[in-house]
């Protein structure tokens, strides 16, 4: 929009502003405004089968395949065939 109080002056594609260089003196521009937003967030890892039995996870201890996974907040996944799940 062209409400420079509300709306954010960088590409929404890239994130990107016009380059700006501050002169001698000028540490504030005001006249910039942009909004940044996050990544979206995930949240997964690896279930292995901890062949030593030390509670670590080492090199070539196998995924574990078709495990169930619960979120606190209900939502639920499987680990795939290289153990690995991700809640997106």
């Amino acid at each position: 929009g062209g409400d420079d109080a509300k709306d954010s002056d960088a590409d929404p594609a890239t994130g990107c502003v016009a380059e700006t260089t501050l002169g001698v003196g000028h540490r504030v521009d005001l006249t910039l405004d942009m909004g940044l937003v996050s990544p979206p967030n995930k949240l997964g890892d690896y279930v292995w089968q901890d062949d030593n039995k030390n509670g670590v996870q080492d090199d070539g201890e196998p995924g574990v395949p078709n495990v169930p996974v619960k979120l606190s907040t209900g939502q639920t996944t499987t680990t795939g065939p290289d153990g690995k799940y991700s809640f997106d």
